[in-house]
């Protein structure tokens, strides 16, 4: 076995089955110039291997020409203690990017955001730190941050409360239906509306702020509201028909 104790530059092709250093010593390949370390294309396994189990370190860079292939179960492993890794998982069925260490995961780009989309053209989710962040059902938008606050497209349903100043309806003219499911009733600070009727949680009075309550229909039961107008019709019945009487009084006194 040759044994070489000091550089060895060759012009063409060096074979040899087995290329061992000097106890701890390092293997250091270096081509001239441009040129670069070929490893595999007169391997027939087309490995790169550490023969005692440990890993195979590679200092300077590493520039691939063709794809990468992990096995199943296998990682890309990235920092000192591997807190940050890339591969899939066959036993679970899926592939992740996992961060284990102390620090934060940060996807970043500088050009038009973030996407997650399926391989067809359906996105799942698209964020522009620059603009919006849109959110999609089955390909179709239908959340959507905009400059004053987000908006939904479609039904939102809520489990807990809604805060807002403001609700304002999209279309000109058009309703704001808010619905309790079953039997609930919908109650706005202490004014319950269920069914048909409007009363006060608390057992206080509702007040109008003295504003006008119109558009009342004629009362039929005792405890009903009524108009001026109905009112100012019955009040004219009876001063009507106090007076007949007291005509009638008066021709029979004379």
């Amino acid at each position: 076995m040759p044994i070489f104790t000091s550089d060895l530059t060759s012009s063409g092709i060096i074979y040899a089955d087995t290329i061992t250093t000097n106890s701890n010593e390092d293997l250091t390949l270096n081509p001239a110039g441009t040129g670069r370390v070929v490893v595999g294309s007169e391997l027939v396994t087309n490995k790169i291997s550490s023969d005692d189990s440990t890993q195979v370190e590679i200092q300077d860079g590493l520039m691939v020409g063709g794809d990468i292939t992990m096995p199943d179960n296998q990682f890309i492993r990235f920092g000192a203690i591997g807190d940050l890794y890339i591969g899939h998982n066959a036993n679970q069925g899926k592939s992740a990017i996992t961060e284990i260490g102390q620090g934060s995961l940060d996807l970043q780009s500088s050009g038009g955001g973030v996407n997650i989309k399926n391989l067809g053209s359906n996105y799942a989710a698209k964020f522009d730190p620059a603009g919006t962040t849109e959110l999609y059902a089955s390909g179709d938008k239908k959340f959507e941050t905009t400059a004053t606050g987000v908006k939904v497209t479609g039904d939102a349903e809520v489990q807990g409360s809604v805060i807002a100043d403001t609700i304002t309806t999209s279309g000109s003219n058009s309703d704001i239906n808010i619905s309790a499911n079953g039997t609930g009733a919908v109650v706005v600070e202490s004014l319950q509306i269920q069914g048909n009727q409007i009363t006060a949680t608390d057992s206080t009075q509702i007040a109008f702020g003295q504003q006008q309550l119109t558009d009342v229909a004629d009362p039929t039961q005792a405890s009903d509201a009524a108009t001026k107008s109905y009112v100012d019709t019955q009040v004219s019945g009876i001063e009507s028909g106090v007076s007949a009487g007291f005509a009638i009084a008066m021709s029979i006194a004379l």
